[in-house]
């Protein structure tokens, strides 16, 4: 099994650790991979990270495909929920989901399903639904 396969399995531990794994995503001159939102709008990135998030992007990135010969990825997502998507992938929480408004935030979490579908994420997939049982029963209560 090589090393592709195992970094599928990798968590980050805890808090400290993710916000020093995140710290990455700003640093641009580390970054080699452009990702572009339905709007055309580029958002830099690991392949290394992309890759161990999801099989599909490691395909796209590690085959002979126009993404990894232009080490870019085109998406159909909007921007907020390719952002929110990629923060996760590098910190491993749903913390930023919260942020946006209240009907936006739903929103851009049902984006990040079909996010999580299309591209093979069954641990974003999995976060999103917990946040949308955790959101609808807040707001009955």
């Amino acid at each position: 099994m090589g090393i592709g396969a195992k970094m599928s399995e990798v968590q980050i531990g805890d808090y400290q650790s993710a916000a020093e794994f995140l710290s990455f995503l700003d640093a641009d001159e580390t970054c080699d991979v452009e990702v572009l939102d339905d709007d055309g709008e580029v958002y830099m990135a690991h392949a290394l990270v992309l890759a161990a998030r999801s099989p599909v992007m490691a395909l796209m990135l590690t085959t002979d495909c126009k993404e990894k010969n232009e080490k870019r990825i085109e998406t159909a997502f909007p921007g907020d929920v390719l952002e929110l998507a990629l923060f996760f992938f590098y910190d491993n929480t749903t913390a930023r989901f919260f942020e946006a408004g209240e009907n936006a935030a739903t929103e851009s979490v049902l984006g990040l399903l079909e996010f999580a579908e299309y591209y093979q994420c069954p641990a974003l997939r999995n976060a999103a639904i917990r946040h949308l049982r955790l959101y609808n029963l807040a707001s009955i209560a």
